[in-house]
């Protein structure tokens, strides 16, 4: 491959032949660092020129005008949707943690990649990278796929700075599929026209105790669990079947009533969803969006953080968050709200909030003051966000041992 020379290379992703030892090079990402050394090429890597304490500068202050953020973005919603406002709903902040994660990463990378520029002090810099032409724009995406927007914000980082800014795309290597039936999606599409989940999952929760049961004990309950295969949910579920009580489980956006042996599918938000009203939603929804990007309170306050225009970066990754998370949100609202009275729920139970899937469930029961939260992990240090991302969803919150529960009592 021809080696185009700059003074400043940027590696994202390594291609043999682009660069030599002796050039100057900055790794950008952990995969082309262990390249380039492999190789024997001299390297920098992001963290050699901006360091924890520069990167995170400020924090407190940001933290808190970070919440004014989410509250004025939330205003926006009530104020646009009146079923927001009907329902007191804080919809951006129930997607608090993606939000955060998405908005947080592009002010470190911009602060980064300045420091970078400015240490190295080249005129031209050569960004090297796979382009990902099946690149997914939401924030819900695997982490690694929101990789796509440094690219363009050290282009824009170092377009303020007069420095010349060009990109090498190498070649993707396209792995050979796999056929249908056994990628991951249509293997668990055969599991599940197999039943064989169900039937492993009858073994798991003794629905068999449920069976032979005639009636309820004094105090079953009914539940929603959120999420299936961990200790905490597994035993509940396992437990309200044994006392007579009813489980569902919820599972994109469809409801199993998991006491059933091939556990029949009682609710399918996604299909019911439809109609007029949906796409009365889905209009509402593009104006609001529209409205969020022109307006320098909201869109704007991310490019001024940043000190760079990101507007063009995060327009796709917001307009997925609007046009089908929030809206799948909307849309599945009444239809939960409808379910849980129907079936009389008692307590809706997850392990953390920050799934997309659940969020409309935990929006759903909000009134009702009966969402439980089973600590999934806990961590040695202080975090500011948890009573956001960890307690703001949830009424009842079971922590894993006595010192996260002293922290969580702290955030709360």
């Amino acid at each position: 491959m021809e080696n185009k020379k700059a003074g400043l290379y940027l590696i994202e992703d390594f291609a043999p032949g682009v660069v030599k030892d002796g050039d100057n090079v900055v790794a950008v990402s952990p995969e082309a660092a262990y390249a380039l050394d492999s190789r024997g090429v001299g390297y920098a890597i992001l963290e050699d020129s901006c360091g924890a304490k520069e990167m995170i500068a400020g924090e407190e202050a940001y933290f808190h005008e970070q919440l004014e953020w989410f509250g004025r973005f939330d205003a926006l919603l009530k104020k646009r949707i009146p079923y927001c406002a009907q329902e007191g709903l804080k919809l951006a902040t129930a997607h608090y943690f993606r939000v955060k994660f998405f908005v947080d990463t592009l002010l470190m990378y911009s602060r980064v990649f300045s420091a970078v520029l400015d240490k190295n002090g080249a005129k031209d810099v050569l960004y090297v990278r796979k382009k990902d032409e099946s690149a997914q724009f939401s924030l819900y995406a695997p982490f690694a796929a929101q990789k796509a927007v440094l690219c363009p914000l050290a282009s824009r980082v170092a377009g303020k700075k007069g420095i010349r800014f060009s990109v090498l795309d190498i070649p993707q290597e396209v792995p050979e599929e796999a056929p249908a039936l056994f990628g991951k999606e249509g293997f668990k599409q055969l599991l599940k026209a197999l039943y064989l989940r169900a039937a492993l999952r009858s073994i798991r929760y003794a629905k068999w105790a449920g069976f032979s049961r005639e009636k309820a004990k004094d105090g079953a309950m009914n539940i929603l669990s959120l999420h299936a295969g961990c200790m905490p949910q597994d035993r509940l579920i396992k437990d309200v079947i044994r006392a007579g009580g009813r489980a569902f489980l919820k599972e994109g956006r469809s409801i199993l009533l998991v006491n059933d042996l091939l556990e029949k599918e009682v609710v399918d938000a996604g299909s019911l969803a439809q109609g007029y009203e949906a796409i009365r939603i889905r209009r509402t929804l593009e104006d609001v969006f529209e409205d969020f990007m022109k307006d320098h309170a909201l869109a704007g306050w991310i490019s001024e953080k940043c000190g760079v225009d990101v507007s063009g970066i995060i327009r796709p990754y917001f307009e997925d968050l609007f046009l089908n998370v929030f809206f799948e949100n909307l849309a599945d609202l009444p239809v939960l709200k409808e379910f849980f009275d129907r079936e009389r729920i008692d307590f809706v139970v997850t392990r953390s909030s920050s799934e997309k899937e659940g969020v409309s469930s935990l929006l759903a029961a909000a009134a009702s003051k009966k969402r439980v939260c089973t600590q999934h992990a806990c961590g040695a240090y202080e975090c500011k966000h948890d009573h956001v991302m960890d307690m703001a969803l949830f009424d009842h919150y079971f922590a894993m041992h006595s010192e996260a529960e002293e922290q969580a009592k702290a955030a709360a």
